[in-house]
C-alpha cells in the first residue's frame, strides 16, 4: 500500500498499522532536559510536542485504553505520579481524554507530561498530543501549552 506524508511517500505491506508521529521542540530554555518520548531524552531544555496516531486495540474503548496507559506508565516509571485525568475542552472539539502525569527521568529532575486524546474521523482512531515539560517550568509553560492544544485541528 502506498502511504503517502507530507515528507514523501513508502510502500508498506497492507497489514501495517499507522503510527505516524511528527515531533517539535522549542529553542533551548533553563532548566531541565526533557524527554520527547520515553526513553529518547533530547540534550538540551526544551518543551516538546509529539503527535501521534493511535488505533485503539479491538473491543477497547478509549476509558479502558488511558487506563492500561496508566498502569503501564506506573511499570515503567517507579516515580510515575497522575496529576489528573479531567479532559481539556479544547475551542472546537470540546472535552478532549487527558493524562496529566509527573515523572522522574533523573534524581530530583522531573518531567510533565501532558497527554490529550483528540478524536479523528474514525471513532478507533485518535491523535495522541503529547506535550512535555520540565516540571519546575510548567507553571510558566501553562499558557503555551493551552495554546498549543487549542490550536490542534485534526485534518
Amino acid at each position: 500500500m502506498k502511504k503517502t506524508l507530507p515528507i514523501g511517500s513508502i510502500d508498506i505491506p497492507e497489514n501495517w498499522e499507522d503510527r505516524t508521529n511528527y515531533q517539535f521542540v522549542s529553542q533551548q530554555t533553563e532548566g531541565l532536559e526533557t524527554p520527547m518520548a520515553f526513553g529518547h531524552p533530547v540534550h538540551t531544555p526544551h518543551t516538546s510536542l509529539l503527535l501521534s496516531l493511535i488505533t485503539l486495540p479491538k473491543r477497547t474503548n478509549l476509558d479502558q485504553y488511558l487506563l492500561t496507559q496508566i498502569e503501564e506508565l506506573r511499570q515503567v516509571l517507579r516515580s510515575f505520579k497522575l496529576n489528573s485525568r479531567d479532559p481539556w475542552v479544547h475551542p472546537v472539539l470540546g472535552k478532549v481524554a487527558t493524562i496529566d502525569c509527573s515523572f522522574e527521568i533523573q534524581p530530583g529532575k522531573s518531567v510533565r507530561q501532558l497527554q490529550f486524546y483528540a478524536p479523528n474521523e474514525n471513532p478507533d482512531t485518535f491523535v495522541l498530543v503529547t506535550v512535555s515539560v520540565a516540571e519546575s517550568q510548567y507553571k510558566n509553560k501553562h499558557a503555551e501549552i493551552e495554546h498549543l492544544f487549542a490550536s490542534f485541528q485534526p485534518s
